[in-house]
């Protein structure tokens, strides 16, 4: 399997992680993190970004034929009820990620 599939859980990460530290910055440090305005809004830009760039890895490795790319794991199980999570990356889903990344950098 290629590494890029192994990682695609990355791409709502990135910029989760981004607004989590800016949030968390303001909130500790409001007065030093307002002043650096600029450089907050690169920063996020950035990691929407990798994220954009990852999902446009991903649309062109389906356009050259990979199949579909199913990644699921047992979330949690009592008894005879099991609860799983996952995500399946195929050729609309990969479109879909190009599409919101792509927006989310241009506004």
């Amino acid at each position: 399997m290629e590494p890029l599939y192994e990682y695609a859980w990355l791409i709502p990460v990135f910029p989760l992680l981004g607004a989590t530290l800016v949030g968390m910055g303001l909130i500790a440090f409001n007065q030093e993190v307002n002043r650096l305005r600029q450089l907050t809004a690169v920063f996020i830009l950035s990691t929407i970004g990798a994220s954009l760039v990852m999902a446009i890895a991903l649309l062109w490795s389906q356009l050259q034929g990979h199949e579909a790319f199913l990644r699921s794991i047992e979330w949690a199980s009592a008894g005879d009820f099991h609860l799983s999570v996952g995500y399946t990356i195929d050729h609309l889903s990969s479109l879909m990620m190009v599409f919101f990344f792509n927006d989310s950098v241009m506004f």
